[in-house]
């Protein structure tokens, strides 16, 4: 995860207020019941972590930025936060029910990580992953994300829902997968300045994050145009959470 920890550095506050929340309805997919044992790991700011924490669950956010870390803390002072990653959480074997991932998964090592996660879970434990994408079958999200991922030429869109994880090391049965459709209301502004907490335009020069910034003010001005940067604005996701139970 060396380069998650790269790109998200520094901006844990603006990651923290830009970034959407998950609905209801995943996180029942990823840790339904109350009173388990959660590991939530690259858990950011904890955007998922505060989720499993209002269930009744017993959370432990590993995280490996710094930065992110000590957003987390501040928000969720009563959650034990640790310095980790997928890879090499340093947690005791068999400590954990659940163990999650949200918006994550991808930047792992997938086979060590789920090695990792394997000697962590109990038997019968639940490997988790969740991701929240912009529902592009709407016209005019798909043109404010090709004007987000306007720096990379090679870059399509995924279908929505269709996230491509790979698949975890370890004992681990065949995935699950479930979808949950929803919708985001944000003022404009926030949903212009949510790019600049993708790790694309963290690891761009000067030149690339003002490209961008440059297509997705001119995108949203064609389908908004004379709103204010205040104006609220539905976004809808489509939300994909992947489990694995361990054998």
């Amino acid at each position: 995860m060396s380069r998650l920890l790269g790109s998200f550095a520094e901006g844990g506050e603006e990651y923290e207020r830009l970034r959407p929340s998950y609905p209801d309805a995943a996180v029942d997919l990823l840790a339904p019941g109350t009173g388990r044992d959660v590991v939530d790991v690259a858990a950011g700011t904890g955007k998922l972590t505060r989720l499993l924490v209002a269930r009744g669950h017993r959370v432990r956010a590993v995280e490996p930025s710094s930065a992110m870390r000590a957003t987390l803390r501040r928000v969720l002072p009563e959650v034990e936060t640790i310095e980790g990653t997928g890879e090499e959480t340093g947690l005791p074997e068999g400590s954990a029910d659940r163990v999650t991932y949200a918006q994550a998964w991808h930047w792992t090592d997938p086979e060590r990580a789920g090695l990792e996660a394997a000697r962590v879970l109990r038997p019968g434990g639940v490997l988790a992953m969740v991701w929240n994408m912009f529902d592009d079958t709407v016209a005019w999200v798909a043109d404010v994300e090709r004007a987000m991922h306007s720096s990379e030429r090679a870059w399509q869109p995924e279908p929505a829902g269709g996230v491509a994880a790979s698949t975890p090391g370890g004992p681990f049965g065949p995935r699950g997968r479930g979808l949950v459709r929803w919708t985001d209301t944000v003022p404009l502004d926030d949903l212009r300045l949510v790019v600049r907490t993708r790790s694309y335009y963290l690891e761009g020069t000067t030149d690339e994050r003002r490209g961008i910034d440059d297509e997705v003010g001119q995108a949203l001005a064609r389908h908004f145009p004379g709103s204010g940067g205040e104006e609220r604005v539905h976004v809808p996701y489509v939300t994909t959470v992947d489990r694995y139970e361990r054998g």
